[in-house]
């Protein structure tokens, strides 16, 4: 399936879920970017700088660090807890912001349970290895959201009373189903860092809608019947004016999805995406993102 196929699927999709995972298919996945090729362990080769050491070795509280810091862009560093030491690696970097494993983990619990009702979640909650293509896609999904969250904070999306008291019962509720799941109880997440998280992935949501609306081209009858001419094969026994508005649609669509496809890639570039670990079977091809 194309990557615009996927776009589509995305913009058209109901389920948030769905959603996040088709990003993250068509934008991130098998993302190959200026990075140590090493893999699992970051403890693998020497750092060389100061600035490298606290990649390699995450600090013991292993709250994601930002340098210079700024507490703003961090999320809150209280979910150490007495009586269980949570093991976590930076996986990743952007603007100088490191991601650790333990907040993609909590990065795909929050969203699952956005997606599914008590009993889904309780029935599909398991662990996920560093080494499996489920954690590297989660990883680039959170990459995604959070320079798309971060790009929107520049602009002002207005919100009804309504939307934001609807938006507050859903984070509610879908932080009572995560208190029931024992792979969210063992993360420790604290209150202010679900509040963080939640508002940063639906900011990044809501901030991918209002692309996609802007982005909306009108498609000419021109246009449409080139299209059709074009695969005349695939209509065989329809005419054109019976199809002619799905065929817009379908060109319009496609321009769209384009247009987002380009805008993520100039995103990445512009909050310097940086991977710091690499499955140990993944190879290193390239400088630069590459949408699959």
């Amino acid at each position: 399936m194309s990557p615009a196929n996927l776009l589509s699927l995305l913009l058209e999709s109901k389920s948030v879920k769905l959603a996040w995972v088709i990003i993250i298919s068509m934008v991130f996945l098998q993302s190959s970017l200026a990075a140590p090729n090493y893999a699992a362990n970051t403890q693998s080769r020497p750092p060389q700088s100061k600035q490298e050491a606290q990649v390699a070795q995450p600090p013991q509280d292993l709250a994601p660090q930002k340098l210079p810091p700024k507490a703003a862009d961090q999320p809150p560093e209280d979910f150490k807890t007495k009586n269980k030491t949570l093991i976590s690696q930076a996986v990743a970097e952007a603007t100088n912001y490191f991601f650790t494993s333990r907040e993609v983990k909590i990065n795909y619990l929050l969203d699952k349970a956005m997606a599914l009702n008590e009993q889904q979640l309780l029935k599909t909650d398991r662990e996920i290895s560093l080494e499996s293509r489920e954690f590297e896609r989660e990883l680039n999904g959170t990459l995604l959201e959070w320079v798309v969250a971060k790009e929107a904070e520049s602009f002002t999306l207005e919100d009804t009373k309504k939307t934001k008291q609807a938006q507050e019962e859903f984070k509610q509720k879908t932080q009572k189903r995560l208190k029931k799941v024992p792979s969210w109880n063992e993360l420790q997440v604290s209150a202010s860092e679900f509040e963080t998280y939640f508002l940063r992935k639906t900011r990044a949501q809501e901030f991918i809608r209002f692309k996609a609306a802007s982005s909306i081209e009108e498609i000419s009858d021109i246009e449409a019947k080139k299209f059709y001419d074009e695969k005349k094969t695939r209509f065989e026994g329809i005419e054109f004016e019976s199809i002619k508005i799905k065929i817009k649609e379908v060109i319009s669509r496609g321009k769209r999805d384009q247009r987002l496809e380009e805008w993520f890639k100039v995103l990445q570039k512009k909050y310097q995406v940086r991977l710091l670990y690499f499955r140990a079977n993944q190879r290193v091809t390239s400088e630069s993102p590459k949408i699959q």
